[in-house]
């Protein structure tokens, strides 16, 4: 979901050519505890990908590499992280 409408919803190209990509990172403590070398490279060359691609205009492209990344857990949404910390700490009575 972004906002309240679904990717399905918008216009790809729109949304990923909009994309604000400084919100998203990589989770290196993930892909560290991955066995091979040419696994935590397959992981590096799929968001090396995803950044060109959307960089290049394939908007579909972007998006499919950007799913799989996310879906796997290699893709962390800072905004996303940052909402579920503080419900967290709400949730928990934490003040901060």
């Amino acid at each position: 979901m972004i906002g309240s409408r679904s990717l399905s919803s918008l216009s790809v190209k729109t949304y990923f050519k909009n994309m604000e990509l400084g919100r998203y990172y990589l989770n290196i403590p993930l892909v560290s505890k991955m066995e091979s070398e040419e696994e935590r490279q397959r992981i590096h060359d799929y968001y090396k990908e995803m950044l060109y691609s959307h960089h290049d205009g394939r908007a579909e492209m972007a998006k499919s590499m950007m799913l799989t990344l996310l879906k796997s857990g290699y893709l962390i949404d800072e905004q996303q992280e940052s909402r579920e910390k503080n419900i967290n700490m709400i949730l928990d009575g934490d003040k901060g």
